[in-house]
């Protein structure tokens, strides 16, 4: 049991570390859990480690450099509804 939790806490150390844009050391935390997780067969941790690994060697980072759209620009559905009243 100790093994998943290590994985999945070092995982999610990584993403913290991924958004405040320091993604060596979250690649180093991500090599580290998947690590662990297949030496003792914790599938589940392993897939999400790779999964994150693949997001983070995949050239996708480039979100991490663009301002974040504001809310309006991600749900227009708010306001479509108040001017249908």
């Amino acid at each position: 049991m100790l093994p998943n939790v290590l994985s999945h806490c070092l995982n999610t150390k990584s993403l913290v570390l991924l958004d405040r844009r320091r993604p060596q050391e979250a690649d180093a935390l991500l090599t580290r859990a998947l690590a662990v997780a297949l030496e003792h067969d914790r599938h589940q941790a392993a897939l999400r480690a790779y999964a994150n690994l693949s997001v983070l060697h995949g050239g996708t980072l480039d979100q991490y450099e663009r301002p974040r759209p504001s809310s309006a620009t991600r749900w227009p559905w708010p306001s479509a509804w108040a001017n249908a009243r």
